[in-house]
């Protein structure tokens, strides 16, 4: 439990400062998210809580308080409670389920802090939600292949 709490909080700060300087056209993935999205599909609705304390100190660092613990824990939650019904080993449940929360995720946060438009879709939520996929399934792969070995 130490050591998720010391792998959160360093994605936490990468997050926020190192991913800026690897944005692709202003948009970056959301690796908080997809920590949350990995911890809810393999290990149930405690992601929940790991939601809302990523999200509440991504709050401290944005203009929307309170919107990323809210949506955090909204994923964690949800995400946690049909992660223990469906078969989890397929890249393809992943990408859904990256595409799916991110499009949710970005739609809200986005939404609380500018008007939400087709170009703001377009522009931001869209890519940003089709990034955070690519990055997650790759992430997932590399977890799941040390998971495997260390079994």
């Amino acid at each position: 439990m130490i050591g998720l709490c010391i792998i959160t909080f360093f994605l936490c700060i990468i997050q926020i400062s190192i991913l800026l300087n690897i944005a692709v056209f202003q948009v970056t993935p959301n690796i908080v998210m997809i920590l949350v999205i990995y911890i809810a599909l393999f290990y149930g609705k405690t992601a929940m809580w790991v939601g809302f304390l990523t999200g509440l100190f991504l709050d401290l660092y944005s203009s929307s308080l309170g919107y990323n613990a809210l949506v955090g824990t909204m994923v964690g939650y949800g995400v946690g409670s049909i992660g223990t019904r469906v078969y989890r080993e397929t890249p393809i449940l992943w990408m859904i389920t990256l595409f799916v929360t991110s499009l949710f995720y970005e739609t809200v946060i986005f939404a609380s802090q500018k008007e939400l438009s087709l170009f703001f879709f377009g522009r931001y939520i869209m890519p940003g939600a089709l990034y955070t996929t690519i990055v997650g399934v790759i992430i997932f792969s590399i977890l799941r292949r040390i998971k495997r070995k260390v079994k």
